[in-house]
């Protein structure tokens, strides 16, 4: 039965996003979700196989079944959903060319709603019915209780986008593996790229209420400070600052500088960036990663946003200068009906790229094998560009895109190396 809910959940969230216009807003309510559910649940158990013995594929060849425990609906619903949508689609792609080891992939899916017992059910159900790979959410907090499931028995596991540090330093568990650097490293490459634009004085702005967005700032300013940049403020905002730039005079005096450094999530960025061009503020704005969460984009912005270049993972504007990443685009809108609105988007499609070499490197599904085999790449192409994890868990760093604000629209101008 759990299996069976799995599906349902995915059900789910393609309905709901062929619905909206890609703000991975989940339902108004709970009724909604609950009906949507029961009309589903007919075809689910029609199509789900009631074991695995009965699950081989159509020449006979077993699959090699993955879990994808991801939120959909819920409160990590921006973050989670893109990333899981695109390696779908990527799965697809590459079942479609003859899958992995000449096996084909086997997708079994559940909704986590940012549920702990429903992380621990599901993933149970998943172990039982012999998955060699679960992909889980991307907040450690809600993962956990898979990864000791999965460490127990001995199943690997890789979040698309979990940026705590303990991933990277194994302390998560040496069968789990993220997609992402650190903010702290992120930020660095943001450092770098606000020096090669020339500037040497800018003023920085952090968004408190958002550990990650908090992260990234920490290693701008560290990076920053290491090739001789100043600055004339390093503020903390939250919302009520947020929303009161003009009363904030020593905030005013500090934005009179070369650029504006921006570490934000949406909820508090889009304020930030209408209360600094409201007060007459012109300079470049450079914001980090945290603030691409596929929740606004530049028209959002009440008296638009000048000149504004936000570095994320990837171009969703159909500008991306990767041929896999705009092929990962494709799919993406082909399978949810809208683009993706968050470059994180293609943490999924890496992630599947990524399971394909290593799980074909290895010449197996054995989980300490292929993480081993995911430790020792350095320079490997997953598509987006090369990641390296040098015999860590975590990639060291990440090639970004710098999209610059034309019009209302995000454009690409350069990549970032990472």
């Amino acid at each position: 039965m759990a299996l069976v809910w799995a599906l349902v959940f995915a059900l789910l969230a393609a309905a709901c996003s062929s619905s909206d216009t890609g703000s991975d807003n989940a339902p108004d309510t709970a009724g909604e979700l609950a009906s949507s559910a029961s009309e589903s649940a007919v075809a689910a158990t029609e199509s789900v196989p009631e074991s695995t013995e009965t699950s081989l594929s159509a020449g006979g060849v077993e699959p090699i079944r993955v879990g994808v425990l991801l939120d959909e609906t819920n409160m990590m619903l921006s973050i989670d959903r893109q990333p899981g949508i695109a390696f779908a689609a990527a799965i697809d792609r590459i079942n479609a060319a003859g899958g992995i080891l000449g096996r084909p992939v086997e997708l079994l899916q559940a909704n986590t709603t940012s549920r702990l017992s429903t992380v621990d059910a599901e993933s149970a159900a998943m172990i039982e019915a012999g998955v060699s790979l679960i992909v889980i959410t991307c907040e450690l907090d809600f993962a956990r209780p898979a990864v000791e499931r999965a460490q127990a028995a001995g199943v690997l596991v890789i979040s698309p986008c979990a940026p705590e540090p303990a991933w990277g330093e194994g302390e998560v568990g040496d069968l789990a593996l993220t997609m992402v650097p650190t903010p702290e490293q992120l930020g660095a490459s943001m450092a770098d790229h606000v020096r090669s634009l020339g500037h040497d004085e800018v003023a920085v702005l952090i968004d408190r209420t958002a550990p990650e967005a908090t992260a990234e700032c920490r290693g701008f300013l560290r990076r920053w400070s290491t090739l001789g940049g100043t600055t004339t403020i390093e503020a903390d905002l939250n919302l009520a600052t947020a929303d009161s730039i003009a009363a904030d005079t020593d905030l005013l005096e500090g934005l009179d500088t070369q650029a504006i450094v921006l570490c934000a999530f949406w909820r508090l960025g889009e304020p930030i960036l209408e209360g600094i061009r409201a007060n007459g503020f012109t300079q470049p704005i450079i914001a980090g990663p945290a603030l691409d969460s596929g929740q606004w984009i530049p028209d959002d912005v009440d008296g638009g946003l000048g000149d504004f270049t936000m570095l994320t993972l990837a171009s969703t504007w159909g500008d991306d200068p990767s041929p896999a990443v705009i092929d990962a685009f494709a799919d993406f809108l082909a399978a949810d009906g809208v683009p993706p609105t968050s470059g994180r988007f293609v943490l999924g499609s890496d992630l599947a790229e990524l399971y394909r070499l290593a799980v074909t490197d290895a010449g197996s599904t054995d989980a300490e094998a292929v993480a081993d085999t995911i430790r020792g790449y350095s320079g490997v192409d997953v598509g987006s560009g090369p990641i390296s994890f040098d015999g860590a868990s975590a990639p060291s760093g990440r090639s970004l895109r710098a999209m610059r604000n034309d019009g209302g629209s995000l454009v690409f101008e350069g990549l970032v190396a990472g």
